[in-house]
C-alpha cells in the first residue's frame, strides 16, 4: 500500500444538515451522493449506493475520510462509529479532517476568492469562524478556528470577508451558501499521512467539556430508610 492518501477513499460528512458520502480513487472521485439530514437517510444506505455506482466492493476500500466538524455533534458522531465499525471490519486507514477547511475547499471551487471567513453555526448565538485566502490553486489559512459572536462576523464583513457557510440565514447572516462535502474531504484527505486510530477520533469542539455533579438526594423529616 502506497504512503498518503491514495487508493480507494470513502469519505464521510454529517457535520450539517446535509449529510454526503464520496469514494474516490487516487483523489479522482468516482461518486457521492447527498441528502437533508432532516429526511432521514441512513447513512450506511447513502455509503451502499456510492460504493455501487463506483463499482467498489466494500472490502476494497482501503481508507476512510471522516468530516470531524465543528458542527452537528450528532452527525459527526455518526460518521466516526460508522469509520470505527469499518476499520473493525476490514482494518481500513483513518483520517479525521476539519469541516470548515472541507467548506472553504468547497468555496474555492465554486469560484469564490480572496478573503472568506467560514462561518458554521455553534449554538449559544455564536458561530465558528475560520479565515482564509482563497486562490485559484490553494487555500491559505489566516486566522485559526475561534468562537465569535454575530456581531464580530459583521466587523469581519466590514473589514472587507466575504462571508460563507452552510446555514447562513439561520443565524441571521447573508453571505455564500456553502456546505462542506465529501468529495471535498477527498480532496484534502489525497496525501496526508496523519492516519488515527479509531479510538482517537474526536469531533472537534472547542468549547470546554463540564461537567456538574449531582446533589445528594434529600431525605425527608420521617421518611425510614430501609
Amino acid at each position: 500500500m502506497s504512503d498518503g492518501f491514495s487508493m480507494i477513499c470513502l469519505a464521510l460528512e454529517c457535520s450539517t444538515s446535509r449529510r454526503s458520502v464520496a469514494v474516490a480513487r487516487d483523489a479522482v472521485l468516482l461518486a457521492e451522493a447527498s441528502h437533508s439530514a432532516g429526511r432521514e437517510t441512513p447513512l450506511f444506505s447513502m455509503i451502499v449506493g456510492v460504493l455501487a455506482r463506483a463499482s467498489v466492493a466494500r472490502h476494497d476500500v482501503q481508507s476512510i475520510a471522516i468530516g470531524l466538524g465543528p458542527g452537528s455533534y450528532t452527525g459527526i458522531r455518526i460518521a466516526i462509529a460508522a469509520a470505527q465499525g469499518w476499520e473493525l471490519a476490514h482494518s481500513v486507514r483513518l483520517l479525521g479532517v476539519d469541516s470548515v477547511e472541507a467548506t472553504a475547499h468547497r468555496a474555492r471551487l465554486l469560484g469564490l476568492r480572496g478573503r472568506i471567513a467560514v462561518v458554521a453555526d455553534a449554538h449559544r448565538g455564536e458561530c465558528y469562524v475560520a479565515e482564509y485566502d482563497l486562490n485559484p490553486d490553494s487555500i491559505v489559512p489566516l486566522t485559526p478556528l475561534r468562537i465569535a459572536t454575530r456581531p464580530e462576523v459583521e466587523v469581519l464583513r466590514s473589514a472587507g470577508a466575504r462571508i460563507a457557510g452552510p446555514e447562513l440565514e439561520a443565524l441571521g447572516l447573508q453571505g455564500d451558501s456553502v456546505f462542506p462535502d465529501a468529495a471535498a474531504l477527498t480532496d484534502l484527505a489525497f496525501g496526508r499521512t496523519s492516519f488515527l486510530p479509531p479510538e482517537q477520533l474526536e469531533p472537534i469542539y472547542l468549547r470546554p467539556t463540564t461537567f456538574v455533579k449531582a446533589r445528594p438526594a434529600r431525605t425527608l423529616p420521617g421518611t425510614v430508610i430501609p
